[in-house]
């Protein structure tokens, strides 16, 4: 009798899983980046990925990435202008809008649809991954050579919303890194360089000397 009770509780337990609605596995990510010593104009991609096995509608998002601030870094701007199709490409209210860039870049963005009596949202599908903005930055010319790190701000400063401004939640933040590298070849020492002017000089007097033979 107890076999048969913890059968017909184990079915019902799965009849519930069942009607529980999908749960999307939203990814938001940076991607790797490299720059030298004193550029401007370097950019990265943030975007979202949906790797659940449902669409998720997103009426507005809000991200924020930073560097250490030892890091030579500073963020200049963000666009619409992503490899990947931009999330509220035709429907964007304003964005991606920015406030005080620098170490760190505060960004958001909604659909114009979201201010009506009718908001709408858009749908992102399984499976996809869509841009929510192209970021540029600069390098100091004194900048480490190194590979720093690009973090994701903690909720909410990054969070997503769907058409009623409710929260999505973001399931996982995927950093990325950027890889800065010298301005120039290294310059050879000054003992270096009088050696090797020494025999261009030597070389040089040496052409006249067969030249006059």
């Amino acid at each position: 009798m107890k076999t048969k009770i913890h059968i017909t509780g184990c079915v019902v337990a799965a009849l519930f899983l069942l009607t529980l609605p999908a749960r999307a596995d939203l990814v938001l990510l940076a991607t790797n980046s490299g720059a030298t010593q004193g550029d401007t104009g370097d950019t990265l991609e943030v975007g979202l990925t949906n790797n659940g096995p449902s669409d998720v509608t997103i009426g507005g998002f809000s991200f924020g990435i930073s560097v250490p601030s030892t890091s030579g870094i500073t963020f200049t701007d963000v666009t619409t202008n992503t490899a990947t199709p931009y999330i509220f490409a035709g429907t964007s209210l304003f964005g991606p809008d920015i406030t005080n860039p620098g170490q760190t870049l505060p960004a958001t963005d909604i659909t114009a649809s979201d201010i009506t009596e009718n908001p709408s949202g858009i749908d992102v599908a399984s499976g996809s991954t869509v841009g929510l903005g192209l970021v540029f930055f600069s390098v100091a010319a004194n900048a480490a050579p190194t590979s720093v790190s690009v973090n994701f701000d903690d909720y909410p400063v990054s969070s997503l919303s769907d058409e009623n401004g409710n929260n999505v939640s973001i399931d996982t933040f995927e950093g990325s890194a950027i890889l800065v590298a010298p301005s120039t070849a290294a310059v050879p020492e000054p003992s270096a360089a009088a050696a090797l002017a020494g025999l261009v000089l030597a070389a040089g007097t040496f052409v006249r000397h067969r030249r006059a033979c």
